[in-house]
């Protein structure tokens, strides 16, 4: 499989750790793994590369509806996020050609406006 799902508390508060080299860009998927490694929810799961453990790149995807999913990335990373998602059976029939790209996204995010 190309995502390996985090289960363990431990590894989720490391994960959320690691991610803070990318705020204010990751805060979202940050708070979410803390929200989660706490215990305070549990309205998904979480997935980072099975090959890159030093990647940046985690997925959350919905406990209740599994075709509703969220990424993050560096901007070095999209390349590969993009081809794990073609890999994986966790988000099958996504056409990530529809709309915009993850790439023109992620630049788009990086020059939105923090409020």
């Amino acid at each position: 499989m190309v995502f390996r799902r985090v289960t363990d508390e431990g590894q989720l508060f490391r994960l959320a750790e690691t991610l803070k080299q990318d705020f204010p860009y990751s805060c979202t998927m940050h708070n979410n793994l803390l929200f989660h490694a706490r215990r305070l929810c549990s309205t998904g799961t979480f997935y980072v590369l099975d090959d890159s453990p030093d990647s940046h790149v985690v997925m959350w995807r919905n406990n209740d509806v599994a075709s509703q999913f969220t990424v993050f990335c560096r901007e070095r990373e999209v390349c590969q996020l993009q081809k794990a998602l073609k890999e994986t059976p966790l988000v099958t029939g996504i056409n990530l050609h529809r709309g915009v790209s993850l790439t023109t996204c992620w630049a788009r995010s990086r020059r939105s406006p923090i409020t």
